[in-house]
């Protein structure tokens, strides 16, 4: 017997409950399984997301870093110089996008972000006033050291938040 005596239960009945509490139990074990299983499941998908969307932003600013090169480097008169406008519409977009990460994900980049902007962004380069620069002129280097800054900062943040690293 199972169950106490004195509860009053006949062996039949005594079977029954313990029936119906081990399919009870599976059931449980079962749907808690599928729920603990779905979370890291969701988890890891919108870590890859956020990974994916990280890596998109890192790419987005190196081909801004090779814009601005290109429109800094080469004469005006050329047709295929991308225009300073075009440089700074993607730059809003980059900056938009990163202050999007840390108002949705916590990612906070943005003071890299800020230095690469104003990297790009100095009255040297703006304007039909501007003069073509040598590939060893001190502002490339500034702008390349900004982007990689970005760059490790955004990397340094996702590894932070998902590997909690104090940083």
């Amino acid at each position: 017997m199972l169950l106490p005596a004195n509860w009053g239960f006949s062996e039949g009945d005594e079977k029954l409950i313990v029936q119906v509490a081990g399919t009870i139990i599976t059931w449980t074990l079962v749907f808690g399984g599928w729920f603990v299983n779905n979370r890291q499941n969701a988890k890891r998908d919108e870590r890859k997301e956020l990974r994916e969307r990280i890596d998109n932003l890192i790419q987005e600013a190196w081909a801004i870093e090779e814009l601005c090169i290109a429109y800094l480097a080469e004469a005006t008169e050329e047709k295929n110089v991308p225009s300073y406008w075009l440089v700074v519409s993607k730059l809003a977009r980059l900056t938009s996008a990163v202050s999007g990460l840390k108002q949705t994900h916590g990612i906070d980049a943005q003071m890299s972000c800020i230095a690469l902007r104003q990297a790009i962004t100095t009255k040297a380069i703006q304007g039909p006033q501007r003069k073509t620069i040598k590939p060893s002129d001190p502002l490339l280097g500034r702008i390349s050291a900004s982007t990689n800054a970005l760059a490790d900062a955004l990397d340094k943040a996702f590894f932070a938040r998902y590997l909690k690293i104090k940083s």
